[in-house]
């Protein structure tokens, strides 16, 4: 949400779709990309204030970048991809979900009783990038740790992306990508294709950006460090730094170091 103080002129729909346009263009300070706006509509006092309420209550969709200390490949992401759909789970609303159980974590304990709490996890999908980084998208529950979700809190949370895998898995970046409330285009869910489809659009060879989606989701998409970075089975240090800076290249939302 944005607040325009002292604006100068009334805000229509008409300015809105500009204000849209000239972002989404790509031109000025926005040359890179590194903002997109799908949906922009004219709020109240009233809606500023319950936002954060809406974010403490609501679904949210996620998008992180997950690191794991041994080779993984697309059978074994699949595999998480089939457990989290097949987890026999469903919400207080009947939707299907895998359903995890998530002790207060550590890093929250200080300040959070220390409790275990039903959390539900929907719509996970992943993106290999290479044998020791991947792309997770997912929907959860209000109140779910993603992070913890990720690397197990120590068997804290369960299941988790760690134990599916049989390995150590961290994340090394998670951001928001929507979040689920009642606002108009609160129910749309951003996939893997209409995410690194929209980026996509925005780049001048056209014939990269009508393929790109779903050769990152049907295939094993490996980015190339460097043949050093890339003999280490457990992931080196360089090999992190190399591939944080091809994760950037690719122009994912809010991918920077």
């Amino acid at each position: 949400a944005l607040e325009i103080l002292n604006a100068q002129l009334p805000i229509t729909a008409e300015r809105i779709q500009l204000i849209m346009s000239a972002i989404n263009s790509c031109e000025g300070l926005n040359t890179e990309g590194d903002i997109r706006i799908s949906r922009l509509a004219k709020a109240n006092k009233s809606l500023w204030e319950g936002m954060q309420k809406m974010a403490e209550e609501k679904k949210k969709a996620y998008c992180c970048a997950v690191w794991t200390d041994r080779a993984v490949d697309r059978a074994a992401l699949q595999q998480i991809e089939q457990m989290a759909r097949g987890g026999h789970g469903v919400d207080e609303f009947g939707v299907p979900c895998l359903e995890i159980t998530q002790r207060t974590p550590l890093r929250v304990l200080h300040r959070r009783s220390l409790l275990d709490r039903k959390r539900h996890i929907y719509n996970l999908e992943t993106v290999l990038l290479n044998p020791h980084y991947f792309l997770l998208r997912l929907t959860t529950s209000a109140g779910t740790y993603v992070k913890e979700f990720v690397h197990g809190d120590l068997g804290r949370t369960t299941p988790s992306v760690c134990a599916m895998l049989n390995c150590q898995a961290d994340i090394l970046q998670l951001d928001v990508v929507r979040l689920y409330d009642d606002l108009d285009g609160g129910d749309h869910f951003i996939s893997s294709h209409s995410i690194i489809d929209s980026t996509n659009s925005n780049d001048n060879s056209s014939s990269n950006s009508s393929s790109y989606g779903d050769d990152c989701l049907n295939q094993d998409m490996y980015i190339t460090t460097s043949s050093a970075a890339g003999d280490s089975e457990n992931g080196s240090k360089e090999q992190k730094n190399l591939t944080w800076q091809a994760l950037n290249s690719l122009r994912l939302p809010s991918f920077r170091s």
